[in-house]
């Protein structure tokens, strides 16, 4: 990627420099007033670390889940999550005007500009560039946020499954040399002109590999899956048209005899690289 955007916006080029096109995302804070952010990670394949200089957010959402809040300096965003924030406006005597950041991971994105993802918060009518630095973080890294952060407001009991499925994960190249993703050793493939959902309608029960299905004797019933990722390529893993819980997540190798406890909930989202995730849905 050549670079990345801040609410639809950013510039290619340097500061000062006479080449240097576009513009960036700018708002505009009160001092002593708390703004809430909605942040959405909508990059086909960038981990981002999202910080405001000098600023400390108070993480009260994730992908719509209400969670006991947090604060942070910096977020940890995967491809596809979604972060509910609050942020107070309390550092006018700092400066006026702040670097607002969302910087690349490098050990899984690749991304030309990794230092200029960046948009400008600004105390009341000022309008200046900031002269801000940003917050210190020990690695680059693409991982979540702690797991142990990622609380449900309000808790909710796990159900006994009544299926458990595997899945292994796996990535390969196609003949054009691009990246094709493969679940049990399958590739999806849609028939644009006569979709899965619509087979169903019309009552067809039997599909192609290609079409990956996982059938399910009954409805309204609890499946836990077991998606293994054994893969240097990140990738996050999401249902469409559901809620689950994440019931853990790891990159160790998965070991169905000692893995039995739920670690977090609520979450709907997950990104690993060489590992495992037990999702219950």
């Amino acid at each position: 990627m050549d670079t990345a955007l801040i609410n639809g916006m950013n510039v290619y080029g340097e500061d000062g420099h006479s080449s240097q096109t576009g513009s960036r995302f700018e708002t505009s804070v009160e001092e002593g007033t708390s703004y809430r952010f909605r942040l959405v990670n909508g990059a086909i394949d960038t981990h981002f670390k999202f910080s405001i200089d000098n600023h400390t957010m108070t993480v009260m959402a994730m992908d719509f889940v209400p969670i006991v809040p947090y604060e942070t300096d910096i977020l940890n965003i995967a491809m596809g999550q979604r972060y509910d924030v609050v942020v107070t406006a309390n550092k006018a005597s700092i400066a006026s005007d702040f670097w607002i950041r969302a910087i690349p991971q490098s050990s899984c994105s690749e991304n030309d500009s990794p230092n200029n993802v960046r948009g400008i918060l600004h105390y009341g009518s000022s309008a200046s560039l900031p002269t801000t630095t940003g917050h210190y973080y020990a690695a680059d890294e693409c991982v979540d946020e702690s797991p142990h952060n990622l609380v449900p407001y309000i808790s909710k009991d796990v159900s006994q499954d009544l299926i458990s499925t595997d899945q292994a994960v796996t990535v390969s190249k196609n003949p054009q040399n691009l990246f094709r993703w493969f679940l049990n050793n399958s590739t999806f493939e849609t028939e644009w002109t006569d979709p899965t959902i619509l087979q169903v309608s019309k009552g067809v029960n039997s599909f192609a590999a290609a079409d990956n299905l996982i059938t399910l004797p009954n409805a309204n019933e609890w499946v836990y899956l077991i998606i293994h990722a054994n893969l240097p390529v990140p990738h996050p893993i999401h249902l469409h048209g559901h809620d689950f819980f994440v019931l853990a997540q790891s990159t160790e190798t998965f070991d169905a005899a000692t893995q039995s406890t739920a670690e977090r909930c609520g979450a709907a989202a997950v990104e690993w690289v060489l590992g495992y995730g037990v999702l219950h849905g």
